[in-house]
């Protein structure tokens, strides 16, 4: 998957206000969005490369979006809201061994009156239900986790997806 934009690399300054990142580039310090609302737990030492997206929407406040942190020598996609696109991405090219050859790929489908799940995969009659997360926790170089802080929201799709696996759905 591509981005539309190239990425202009800096370094991390600090994150402040959920929303809002200084950054290094060159010799500027600038201020970007930050579309992630986690605490981003070990992707925040002051010094971390960053990759921003540049933005030139005259309605938009800042000029640059935070989309990736390397940290531990792992790049980290903070951007909330690619996670699903790239994982779409993998599915419809089949990129994701365990998530191969559907038959269909219908993103954001009702499980339930309470609970919609990104992806809903059909493969000879089989449904798998398939929720995103964007994991953005590395307490060692080997292993991302999720979550990165306590979540009622995590706790409510893994417990429907267990109750989809007991109907067998």
């Amino acid at each position: 998957m591509e981005f539309t934009k190239s990425l202009v690399k800096g370094k991390l300054i600090k994150r402040y206000k959920r929303f809002f990142t200084d950054i290094k580039l060159g010799k500027e310090i600038v201020t970007a969005h930050c579309p992630n609302t986690g605490s981003m737990k070990g992707l925040l030492d002051e010094g971390n490369q960053v990759y921003l997206l540049p933005n030139n929407d005259p309605k938009r406040k800042l000029k640059y979006g935070l989309e990736i942190i390397k940290s531990k020598k792992n790049l980290v996609g903070v951007n909330t809201h690619m996670a699903n696109r790239i994982v779409e991405h993998g599915l419809k090219n089949n990129l994701i061994k365990e998530l191969k050859n559907n038959d269909s790929i219908k993103p954001e489908v009702f499980f339930n009156e309470e609970t919609r799940f990104d992806f809903l995969l059909e493969k000879k009659g089989q449904k798998t239900f398939v929720e995103v997360k964007n994991v953005t926790l590395f307490r060692n170089k080997d292993t991302a986790e999720f979550p990165d802080a306590p979540t009622t929201r995590g706790i409510k799709h893994l417990l429907t997806l267990i109750d989809a696996i007991k109907k067998k759905l």
